[in-house]
């Protein structure tokens, strides 16, 4: 937990330096900065997070709790199992985007684009993942913040919410088969393991909650890789970052566009002329009554 706690930090204090960079005036000096302490913070807090992953056991659960000074509540991060499986993606990508965009940014002249609020954007992007991903009540925030903020809301689709309720179908599962309906852990041993070898067992003495939790996590792990929650790979294949910037000086044509029919304009004019003559329309070319005059 203290490695995670340890990246959540490096990624936060990261972000707080490009943000002081990004609201001075671009300089070559601070897009240097900025092109080496933004994927170099990005890729360190990343990696600390996948170490602080697998040096524990996933067996386990781990819970930090800070009071704030809020009428209620406090600040509460956890670490389990499925967090586990959601902050893999989380630090894996994080990394791998880190290292690409360091790559493709680092001739990027203070001219063209403010390179520490891109960075300072990215890193809290990967801190706010992660955050929600270790956050106790995180879903019910989420939730409600589409619910009750009105811009968000009209903007809101149903691929917005759907993940949001297969998280909350997997916590209440969850948390009812821990707190209420008892499931038997050894069957559920035994029918888990004859699933992976492909010899399933027939459940004896399972919860039917147990089921349905295991139908929520199936889909949100099938739903997960084309859904919005793979927003970092993007860069990967985000023209602004992965093809040269000359289009001043080559015109760049894309071969699988099939062959167009153009209309010019003094194509349009003959077809519409007398129309245009009509409605009092500028004419490159007077109509043929008009020119005998």
């Amino acid at each position: 937990m203290f490695l995670i706690l340890l990246a959540l930090c490096v990624l936060a204090v990261s972000a707080a330096g490009l943000g002081l960079l990004a609201f001075a005036r671009p300089t070559p000096a601070t897009t240097r900065l900025a092109d080496l302490f933004g994927p170099l913070g990005a890729a360190c807090g990343c990696a600390l997070g996948m170490a602080g992953l697998f040096t524990d056991s996933w067996t386990g659960s781990l819970l930090w709790t800070q009071a704030w000074g809020l009428p209620v509540g406090g600040l509460s991060l956890g670490l389990d199992a499925l967090s586990r499986v959601f902050l893999l993606p989380v630090f894996g990508l994080g990394f791998v985007c880190a290292c690409a965009g360091g790559i493709s940014l680092r001739h990027t002249r203070a001219s063209e684009h403010n390179l520490a609020a891109h960075w300072l954007f990215y890193l809290l992007l990967v801190l706010g993942m992660a955050v929600v991903m270790m956050a106790r009540d995180a879903v019910l925030f989420l939730l409600a913040r589409r619910l009750f903020n009105q811009r968000l809301r009209y903007i809101s689709l149903m691929n917005d919410y759907f993940p949001l309720f297969l998280i909350l179908g997997v916590v209440l599962s969850g948390i009812c088969m821990r707190y209420f309906d008892k499931t038997d852990i050894a069957q559920v041993k035994v029918f888990i393991m004859g699933l992976v070898h492909f010899s399933p067992v027939a459940p004896d003495g399972i919860s039917p909650l147990f089921f349905m939790h295991l139908a929520f996590v199936s889909v949100l792990l099938l739903y997960f890789p084309f859904s919005k929650l793979m927003h970092m790979p993007g860069v990967f294949f985000s023209p602004t970052r992965n093809l040269p910037t000359n289009t001043r000086e080559v015109r760049h044509v894309n071969p699988w566009n099939p062959p167009k029919q153009y209309f010019t304009y003094a194509e349009y004019e003959d077809v519409y002329r007398d129309a245009m003559a009509e409605a009092g329309l500028p004419l490159e070319k007077q109509p043929s009554s008009k020119a005998a005059e």
